[in-house]
């Protein structure tokens, strides 16, 4: 085992390989059709943002809560070019992070570990995200640096609420096991005794239309009620950590994205012989399938876990505890 010390020429080359890759996709992606409009919330930052951030301003600290990527938008004059190209420098520097923790595991950059580092490096569905004004790019970096350190944990929990509230959560899978099942245990007492109320919430939740897109054609069980909520906690999860839900549709976005996810579970499993799926990440994302009855939402949702899912594998996350390969 060599130093784990990330060497000037692997950050030379991951820098490269990440700009080419993007400015690829953005060309890719423009010449196709898909424009920074494709997705609605990209309009929303490109018009609202300075309204937003007024009544941010207003309103006082509480209100930047879930709201601050608004400030963000705003102090880039609610310029399309530049909020994507902040959007790309987030991406770059997610993938030297990417490569940090790729060198914390493996050690050095032998030629077979660095084409395994390839996978998560050129993953299509964030390359997408990076090409677009939205905030899943910086959500994702901010979720991926709780695993580099500690102080970066501390950071993170404290700095992410302000751009996703329920980003908050994407944290709960580096919990210890002790107060992960503590966690759950006090809740199933609370939720039996908040159980009209709980049932009511989620169906309300679960009333919601969601699926905005003509190729989200997963099924979302929303006329079983309670027992289709069921269901959605436990089958969309397998659905994300398999990638196999083109089954239920091909379409080029989502066979993008489950490419991607195949690609972490190859990384994951050429490395530790294990797939990215653990219970704490499962567990994770079934709440996020509770509150969301469109696919292509809860993917955006439970990305961040994705991400983080090869490494909290390789690492032993939240044990840390190294496998030497």
């Amino acid at each position: 085992m060599n130093s784990s010390k990330v060497s000037l020429t692997a950050i030379s080359h991951v820098l490269l390989i990440s700009l080419l890759a993007v400015l690829v996709t953005l060309v890719f992606e423009r010449t196709v059709g898909i424009e920074w409009d494709f997705h609605p919330d990209s309009v929303t930052y490109a018009t609202l943002s300075d309204e937003v951030s007024d009544n941010i301003f207003n309103q006082g600290f509480p209100s930047a809560i879930n709201n601050s990527y608004y400030l963000l938008c705003s102090a880039l004059d609610q310029s399309i070019s530049l909020i994507i190209a902040m959007n790309m420098l987030i991406f770059i520097l997610t993938n030297l992070l990417i490569l940090k923790l790729h060198v914390k595991f493996t050690g050095d950059i032998q030629l077979q570990k660095y084409s395994l580092l390839l996978l998560l490096l050129l993953n299509p569905y964030r390359m997408h995200l990076a090409t677009t004004m939205l905030k899943d790019t910086l959500i994702i970096f901010l979720a991926l640096l709780a695993l580099s350190s500690f102080k970066n944990l501390l950071m993170t929990i404290i700095f992410m609420p302000f751009i996703r509230l329920m980003g908050i959560l994407y944290y709960a899978v580096l919990l210890p096991r002790k107060f992960f099942l503590f966690g759950i245990f006090c809740a199933i007492p609370l939720g039996l005794i908040y159980s009209e109320s709980l049932i009511g919430l989620i169906l309300d939740f679960n009333s919601n239309l969601m699926q905005f897109r003509d190729f989200d054609s997963v099924p979302s069980f929303q006329d079983f009620g309670l027992l289709g909520v069921a269901l959605r906690s436990i089958v969309w999860p397998l659905l994300a950590l398999t990638g196999v839900f083109p089954i239920f549709g091909l379409s080029a976005p989502f066979l993008a994205i489950a490419v991607g996810i195949i690609m972490f579970n190859i990384y994951t499993f050429a490395l530790v012989g294990h797939s990215i799926f653990t219970w704490r990440i499962f567990l994770s994302m079934a709440l996020f399938a509770i509150l969301v009855t469109g696919y292509g939402s809860f993917i955006r949702y439970i990305y961040p876990f994705l991400v983080m899912a090869p490494f909290i594998v390789i690492l032993g996350y939240p044990h840390h505890q190294k496998n030497r390969v």
